[in-house]
């Protein structure tokens, strides 16, 4: 047998938890550059033989089921798994004994071409050789299916994923069912099935599959890799990456578990060598077995990919000539690179370029190793830096001529005992190695055979073991013959005879009666021990025995035309006619009945069939007899065999076809639970289900009677969360708020409607586990500071795509502006100054990834210029662009938009100096590459013009521009697919504007809200109102009022927040004549409308954020004496308790004045976490501080 990695027998005793490993692998060649041979070459790496044309089948959208020729294998496609009609063909092969990584084969394989990615599961049939599990003593419920595919996966639900992959070779393990005689499983793709059936003993690891993914815009470069693995017997798993540049020193990279049974690994960029790198996925269980994909070594891209020779794969990016996948994951990284091998100083093992880095600690991996002449051992070397681990380029060294090494392969030849030298510049450590001298189990030479009685044989034998006499075997194959079995091909032909003895240790006695013989005949046999990996010992020699007379040596006659009819998908009944004891004559003593999934034509195939039993008394010749077989597989063919039995054991013969095929029942639907996820702060906890039902179509089932329904398996302590507290919890997209931080899991069961099918209504579950997150308030420290004679002025935020915000702020009575850079892991991060004009108005955006973009207008001497400038992280402020205004004019207001694309939309008013020509809103474009359009005029007008307010969603690109042109309309203009819609009035007003904002959320819905005041100061009215654009209805709701005051109070400042189509608006209201201020804040769905206002007395600032899942949070002052010293306060709302208490540890300072400075909206990560900033004025002297807290 080929050993891949380490065999069980080898790892068995190991410990591995290990970060990092070096290795140096031989790679198996999967794949010739000759085209004709490589279909050949596949099929042997598989190890098939055989091959023979089964049948073809054209199938469209609508899906549909098919079978192979022989009947054996079914496929069900559901509707909607294609996009176009195709049509397929099925090839059916033989199985060598060691074809699958674990088991033995139990049914044919079938090979379906050409290769497909289906959009929807496609489930596989397969129907078991009962024959071949009765005589080699397997159960069938330790069944797996198993596939070998070359389409990459149709589908990714991980943005982060490129949208391309490909599957690594090799044979992958498909989730299974068993179903009495067939095993059923899913596939999103087509290529070839088969099933093995294991001992039932500790099995090993199961891989269902392994994908690598190429790196977005680098050239067909791997650089992830994602594998499905699962154990039998539920025993804890280590699984690693096993990568290493080509024909170089390679690694053994952890890989992590993410959602279900699925774990990832990153390729470290040290492996993507310019010949090409290796992977392997390996698998080990608690108990030491192991897995590997592909089994016969390393596959090396890619020189053996799925397409032979990729000659697009490139791991050089072609602008910096460093790594490709260093350059796109670290855009802003240091790309110092001093020894000149593409990998940066921060991420070389060896930046000066040498062989071997500093290590602490060196350990050659398995220590000691028990293998058979023939196993190989591929050995690995654990090298580590103060527990940082290292890539070293290992040399090997075999002691002495046990075996041969080939790299850091060894392969035994000869029993014996050596060692394995690792060598990396002057660290050395040495392996043990110790040959068997036997490479399967012993032969079984002290075989019995002791004549019972006239149909009874028993055998007697000493157990062999699993390697020679040592050990114990897996299973024994019994067979016999009534010719001489003297040697290997008599004993393959022979019959076998079904059983269930379990091997012994060896060297203990083990005995078996043959039944079912015919009198006074001479039978031979042959025993064969088969290991736990197929090895099976030889057969040589004679061993016969002959029955005694029967004291009736007539036989009951053949039982003529019988019948078989399907009464269910489970039953099927048996009618015949009695025959006699001797030929017609007398009453016979009992039935022998048997069954197979192979057709049973003769004794011989009879006898090796499975019995059915039963208690029958056979009745007198010529009267009808029945028996309905019970516990059968649906839709399956079964062949059987009836011979009636004298009370001397003499059996009627058997030599016809009689088969009959089970009815189609309802079956179950697959469910899919979704995938995990990590829901941060007032998030709501969505639940993705997906069903798919093979027989939806064929059994006409009505959607409407599926039972669909979410449960709670068990939540955090403290969290008081019941199954009705699942939003839409009878569909499969429902949704929940989580209430304490922790994991939830839930179940998602699925009872569907069998329609015209036979059967019950069947079901099935997934379940999924939910992580949150958050953990209350962190606590807040001062970041930044100005001197005394300073304050804080106006914050301005913008979120980055690595959960990070930029701050910039300008600062009252300097011509000045500071800016950091604040994360929940890093914490604040000081940026650059810079400094305008005395005069300025400024907006701040960001664009691509990280690139800050701060649009400023500044008025020096009367005359006004308009300038962006540039921030890159880790090179400061960059060059300033400054734009043409017409000669004379004024920057009346400006505002700027980024978006993920890199492009940047700057909008401003432009009005001549004497204000008597027509004011004009412009806007200029940026795209990367082509740089700033010239100015586009939006709107003009001949009166007062002024931006109010805009936003953007980046994704999209969509946006919208709020604006005043001279009227007492408010005006909308939304940017859609990049285009400008004409424009629209979104409210009305009269006296006076004050305040308008306006945010769009990543669903392009839009809230705005805005005040104005009648009347003459300090005898202000002032009213708040709110329109709202739903997208989905693709309509505005205008003019709702929020609030309206009388005389006794000044004008609003305003905040606003919007995710998922919930908006948090507040309104402050600061009194006059003697009035208290007081604050509003409202929750409005723009499904809904208002749903909620909380009134604050004594509110001076209010500011208001939100995240997706309709969670939102206020964070506000309330003035107290002295006239100036405030407290600070924050309140969060969640959908399950409302508005909560108000949280008033924020603020841990005395005789100091908190300020909000003006903020309009709490700024938000884009994972969710929202941020409360404020500034710290301390009276009794000392800088003014600027504070910050996260919510976690």
């Amino acid at each position: 047998m080929s050993f891949i990695l380490f065999s069980s027998k080898i790892i068995r005793n190991l410990a591995f938890a290990l970060p990092l490993i070096s290795l140096t692998l031989v790679h198996c060649s999967l794949f010739s550059k000759n085209q004709d041979s490589n279909r050949e070459t596949l099929l042997a790496f598989l190890g098939l033989t055989q091959s023979t044309d089964n049948g073809s089948f054209s199938v469209d959208e609508k899906g549909g089921t098919f079978r192979s020729s022989d009947g054996l294998f079914k496929v069900t496609i559901p509707e909607g798994a294609m996009d176009r009609a195709q049509t397929f063909s099925i090839k059916r092969h033989n199985t060598s004994l060691e074809a699958f990584p674990s088991g033995l084969p139990t049914s044919f394989a079938y090979e379906v071409e050409p290769s497909y990615s289906f959009k929807r599961p496609v489930f596989i049939e397969i129907t078991l050789d009962t024959d071949a599990l009765a005589h080699l003593g397997l159960s069938s419920e330790h069944s797996t299916v198993y596939s070998h595919s070359e389409s990459g996966l149709r589908e990714e639900t991980d943005d982060s994923f490129s949208t391309e992959s490909r599957r690594l070779p090799g044979w992958s393990a498909l989730n299974t069912e068993v179903m009495g005689d067939k095993v059923i499983a899913t596939t999103m793709t087509f290529s070839i099935f088969g099933n093995a059936t294991a001992s039932g003993n500790n099995e090993a690891p199961q891989i269902g599959a392994g994908y690598y993914y190429f790196k977005p815009g680098c050239s067909r470069l791997p650089y992830r890799l994602r594998a499905l693995v699962t154990d039998p017997d539920n025993d804890s798993l280590e699984v690693y990456l096993v990568t290493g540049e080509s024909g170089k020193g390679s690694v053994l990279v952890p890989m992590t578990r993410q959602s279900g049974d699925w774990y990832e690994a990153k390729l470290p960029y040290e492996v993507m060598g310019a010949d090409g790198l290796q992977m392997q996925i390996l698998a080990i269980d608690a108990n030491g077995a192991n897995a590997t994909l592909p089994q016969s070594g390393t596959f090396d891209f890619p020189e053996d990919g799925t397409h032979p020779l990729d000659p697009n794969y490139d791991p050089v990016d072609g602008n910096t000539g460093l790594n490709c996948a260093w350059v796109k994951d670290n855009p802003d990284g240091n790309p110092t690179d001093s020894d000149g091998d593409g990998i940066p100083d921060s991420h070389d093992s060896t930046p000066g370029g040498a062989s071997t880095p500093n290590l602490t600690e060196y350990r050659i991996i398995p220590k000691t190793v028990t293998m058979e002449p023939g196993e190989s051992v591929t050995f690995g070397t654990l090298a580590l830096d103060s527990g940082i681990p290292r890539v070293v380029t290992p040399g090997y060294e075999a002691s002495n001529q046990i075996g041969e090494l080939e790299g850091s392969k060894f392969t035994a030849v000869t029993p014996g005992s050596g060692s394995v030298i690792s060598t990396a510049g002057p660290y050395t450590n040495t392996a043990s190695i110790i040959v068997l001298d036997t490479i399967a189990p012993g032969d079984i030479t002290d075989l019995a055979a002791i004549p019972v009685d006239h149909n009874r044989i028993e055998l007697v034998w000493t157990a062999t073991g699993d390697n020679g006499d040592q050990g114990q075997a897996q299973n024994y194959e019994v067979r016999y013959s009534t010719a001489p079995i003297t040697d290997n091909a008599s004993c393959d032909t022979a019959t076998g005879f079904s059983h269930a003895l379990n091997p012994k240790a060896a060297g203990l006695s083990e005995s078996l009666v043959i039944t079912g013989l015919l009198p006074e005949t001479v039978y031979s046999f042959c025993i064969r021990a088969i290991d736990g990996e197929g090895n099976r010992s030889q057969w040589m020699g004679s061993v016969s025995a002959q029955t005694s007379p029967a004291p009736d040596l007539t036989a009951p006659a053949s039982i003529e035309s019988p019948a078989a009819l399907a009464l269910s998908p489970y039953a099927i009944r048996l009618d015949w006619m009695a025959v006699g004891d001797d030929g017609l004559t007398g009453v016979a003593s009992s039935y022998d009945i048997r069954r197979s999934t192979s057709s049973i034509d003769s004794d011989s195939e009879c006898d090796s069939a499975t019995s059915v039993t039963n208690s029958m008394m056979p009745l007198a010749p010529g009267a009808a007899e029945s028996l309905t077989v019970t516990n059968l597989s649906d839709d399956t063919t079964y062949y059987f065999c009836i011979r009636a039995v004298d009370e001397s054991g003499n059996k009627s013969p058997w030599n016809r076809t009689l088969s009959a095929r089970t009815l189609d029942a309802n079956d179950a639907p697959l469910v899919d639970a979704g995938p995990g996820s990590i829901v941060g702060p007032g998030h709501s906890a969505q639940l993705q289900g997906e069903l798919t039902d093979p027989d939806e179509v064929a059994c006409s089932a009505n959607a409407a009677n599926y039972v669909v329904g979410w449960s709670f398996v068990s939540v955090p302590l403290n969290s008081e969360l019941i199954n009705s507290d699942i939003q839409n919890r009878t569909t499969l997209n429902a949704h929940f708020y989580p209430d304490v931080s922790g994991d939830y899991v839930l179940e998602l069961e699925v009872t569907d409607d069998p329609g015209s099918c036979l059967g019950n209504p069947r079901s099935d579950s997934d379940t999924v586990t939910i992580t949150v997150n958050w953990d209350g308030l962190s606590f807040g420290t001062p970041v930044a500071g100005t001197t005394d004679s300073h304050q804080f002025g106006r914050f301005f935020w913008e979120a980055d795509a690595t959960d990070g915000i930029y701050l910039l702020w300008n600062l009252s009575n300097a011509n000045s502006a500071a800016m950091g850079r604040y994360d929940s892991e890093t914490g604040w991060t000081a940026g650059d100054s810079l400094s305008f004009g005395l005069n300025y108005t400024a907006d701040l955006t960001i664009a691509g990834s990280q690139n800050l973009i701060l649009a400023i207008s500044e008025e020096v001497n009367n005359v006004f210029s308009l300038k962006t400038i540039q921030h890159i992280p880790g090179s400061g402020w960059q060059t300033t662009v400054e734009h043409a205004i017409d000669s004379g004019s004024q920057i009346r207001s400006l505002s700027v938009l980024g978006f993920e694309s890199g492009k940047i939309r700057l909008f401003y008013v432009e009005a001549p100096a004497d204000a008597q020509e027509p004011q004009q809103l412009k806007e200029i474009i940026y795209q990367p590459g082509i740089g700033w359009s010239s100015p586009n005029v939006l709107d003009s007008t001949d009166t007062y013009m002024v931006i109010m307010a805009a936003d953007r969603d980046s994704a999209s690109g969509d946006a919208v521009l709020v604006y005043y042109s001279g009227n007492t309309d408010l005006t909308a203009k939304r940017l859609v697919d990049d285009s400008w819609l004409p424009s629209e009035s979104i409210g009305t007003w009269t006296g006076a504007l004050h305040a308008v904002e306006v945010r769009i959320d990543s669903g392009s819905n839009i809230a705005a809200i805005w005040t104005y005041t009648t009347g003459e100061y300090p005898e202000w009215e002032s009213t708040v109102r709110f329109s709202y654009f739903n997208r989905s209805l693709n309509d505005w709701t205008n003019d709702i009022l929020l609030d309206e005051t009388g005389t006794a109070h000044g004008r609003h400042y305003l905040s606003l927040s919007i995710a998922d189509g919930v908006a948090f608006g507040s309104w402050q209201k600061l009194g006059t004549n003697g009035a208290p201020n007081y604050c509003d804040f409202a929750r409005v769905s723009l499904l809904n409308g208002v749903e909620t206002i909380e009134h604050i007395p004594l509110c001076r600032e209010a500011c208001v954020g939100s995240a997706p899942g309709g969670f939102g949070v206020v964070a506000y002052t309330l003035q107290v004496a002295p006239s100036y010293n405030k407290d600070f306060r924050v309140k969060r709302f969640s959908t399950t308790t409302g508005w909560g208490s108000a949280i008033e540890d924020f603020d841990q300072s005395t005789n100091s004045d908190v300020s909000l400075q003006t903020c309009t909206e709490l700024p938000n990560d884009s994972a969710g976490r929202i941020l409360v900033p404020w500034s710290l004025n301390n009276f009794s002297g000392g800088d003014t501080e600027l504070w910050m807290r996260y919510l976690e």
